[in-house]
């Protein structure tokens, strides 16, 4: 029974730390230092070689041009400044929802709205009105005036034009009027890939290349900054899945380099944003982190009641043929369905699923969830992960059964144990010898309760993951005080920082799901530790303590799994007990 109690405590000390890093993973940013050297060397111009060679002297400049699109899927607002870009992207459908904008930039503290919008739409772009200079795309250090025509499937752009509805395949030109380059985008109505196509005129800018640019990465979408801040990075995949590698921080952070690559892309926790070469190899390109704080982060910033500062990424890209390339922007949920569709290599990769190991039961637990909610006639996912509980205690429940009968094997053998103990204390060899011959004689293998605990991991820690990650649970209710299964069910929030409840925003809520997963928890381990000394029932309490403090953060839904699992643990057990008496 001593090695089950020491491997028991060493089980619950593993499941802390697995819980702790795979919410705080260290993240080391490793340098490609050949793809740096090959950017030092001229392959990728510097900023002093853009401002000398490229930096074109154009005509006046003129106003720009803006107009607006509406696909089926989002809305957008561009620009022909910089010869054709993005200010604005904004989801349509209703259940992306929750944004920033400018009028919650107004919106009290006291108010517990943070500067958050819980109606309006999902935007991805950062604007100039918050600090931040428009380039989605660009051509990085060319100036182009806004001299660029703008034709909406071959006519002419008109002086305040309503919306553009895209009903079919469509072509927005940006053709130059001082011989720079042409910029061809190609929207599809039902695609969130959209098709950028470049034409270098500049005899000068092939020569020396321009690095395409998309600056300032995902804007943040949640309500609590930390939600974002942990799940918001830049990455890249190399060709083939040879290499990928990702970056998080501030501007102290080195840049993330790389060469020929599939796709690089920037993310917030359910929002990503992706830059796809087409028929293009990428020569050399890098993901900078900046720190910008006129969003989030300070007392004078846009947004200054989110709490923290916002993830600032820009993309850079340099295509080895330097007269012409493509490529497509995938702006999306990090919908599992949605990634899946698009066809692009290895996107999965950045969505939050786990090591190598876990991902593939987490994409089949993603299709469990999914295929369940094309059943269920009502409920939305609060019920989608009421009854997931049930098909994973189904599952585990033979193990947890086994388990328990070899706890009650390992009890029933302790006082031959301890007598033998008492009898050969002066003969530790002797007495360990004899304690495996009464494992022997009475059929009980001592490890065979922590194998079994263990074997029921691949079931368990997926969904760890996954329910705190994916989107199909942002905005879906449950009832009374639970609006959204994506955040934590704060009942209420103190208004000042409670060292490990609270996040470091100045405030700290209070949850009541975590508290009902605590006392769930506790009931399964007292029916499992009726014949614990006490010392090591304390510990055990102690452990479910720490579970209650780290599950505060953690969204509703999570909970509502682990409450509803904890339950059906529980029941199991005292079934188990009472047959056995």
């Amino acid at each position: 029974m001593e090695i089950k109690r020491i491997f028991l405590a060493g089980f619950l000390i593993m499941l802390v730390w697995v819980v702790w890093t795979a919410l705080f993973p260290p993240l080391e940013p490793q340098k490609d230092e050949q793809a740096e050297d090959s950017i030092e060397k001229g392959e990728a111009l510097s900023d002093s070689k853009q401002e000398e060679s490229i930096i074109k002297e154009t005509q006046d400049e003129q106003p720009s041009k803006e107009f607006e699109i509406i696909t089926p899927l989002f809305s957008a607002r561009l620009s022909n400044a910089m010869g054709g870009t993005f200010l604005q992207y904004t989801l349509i459908e209703e259940k992306y929802k929750g944004a920033y904008t400018k009028e919650s930039s107004g919106f009290a503290w006291e108010s517990k709205k943070h500067s958050y919008d819980e109606t309006a739409p999902v935007s991805f772009l950062f604007t100039k009105e918050e600090g931040f200079d428009p380039c989605n795309p660009c051509l990085d250090g060319i100036e182009t005036g806004n001299l660029h025509t703008v034709l909406i499937n071959g006519a002419p752009l008109l002086e305040n034009s309503e919306p553009f509805k895209v009903e079919s395949t469509t072509t927005i030109e940006f053709m130059s009027q001082n011989n720079d380059f042409n910029h061809i985008i190609i929207i599809e109505p039902n695609s969130y890939k959209v098709r950028h196509q470049y034409e270098i005129l500049s005899e000068d800018i092939k020569k020396d290349g321009a690095s395409l640019v998309w600056k300032n990465g995902t804007r943040p979408s949640e309500k609590y900054g930390w939600l974002d801040d942990q799940n918001s990075y830049g990455m890249f995949v190399s060709k083939n899945g040879e290499d990928s590698d990702y970056l998080t921080g501030s501007a102290e952070t080195a840049p993330l380099s790389f060469e020929n690559i599939e796709w690089a892309a920037s993310r917030n926790k359910f929002f990503v944003s992706a830059l796809v070469p087409v028929d293009s190899n990428i020569k050399s390109g890098k993901i900078v982190p900046q720190q910008n704080l006129s969003f989030s982060g300070s007392e004078e910033s846009f947004f200054k009641n989110r709490g923290s500062s916002a993830s600032v990424y820009d993309i850079y890209l340099n295509f080895e043929n330097k007269s012409s390339f493509q490529f497509d922007s995938f702006l999306a949920p990090l919908e599992y369905s949605l990634i899946k569709e698009s066809n692009i290599k290895d996107l999965d990769d950045i969505m939050t699923m786990g090591g190598s190991v876990l991902r593939p039961i987490s994409k089949f637990i993603l299709n469990i969830i999914t295929l369940i909610d094309s059943w269920l006639p009502f409920g939305g996912y609060a019920l989608v992960l009421i009854v997931f509980a049930f098909l994973v205690r189904l599952v585990a429940g033979p193990l947890t059964k086994k388990s328990l009968e070899s706890t009650r094997k390992m009890q029933e053998v302790q006082p031959a144990i301890k007598e033998i103990q008492e009898k050969y204390k002066s003969d530790p060899k002797k007495m360990q010898m004899k304690i495996m011959e009464a494992y022997k004689n009475h059929k009980v293998n001592p490890l065979s309760g922590c194998f079994l605990m263990f074997l029921q991991w691949p079931i368990m820690i997926p969904p760890f993951i996954l329910f705190r990650s994916i989107i199909e649970l942002r905005g879906e209710p449950f009832f009374l005080w639970i609006q959204d299964l994506s955040l934590p069910d704060y009942i209420f929030e103190l208004p000042f920082h409670v060292p490990l409840i609270g996040i470091g925003n100045g405030y700290t809520g209070i949850g009541l799901l975590p508290i009902l997963m605590g006392i769930t928890l506790f009931l399964t381990m007292k029916q499992s530790s009726g014949s614990m000394p006490q010392q090591s029932k304390v510990m055990l309490y102690s452990m479910n303590g720490m579970f209650v403090l780290l599950f505060n953060s953690f969204p509703a839904g999570l909970n509502l799994y682990y409450v509803v699992y904890n339950l059906l643990n529980y029941f199991q057990q005292r079934k188990t007990a009472q047959n056995k008496n």
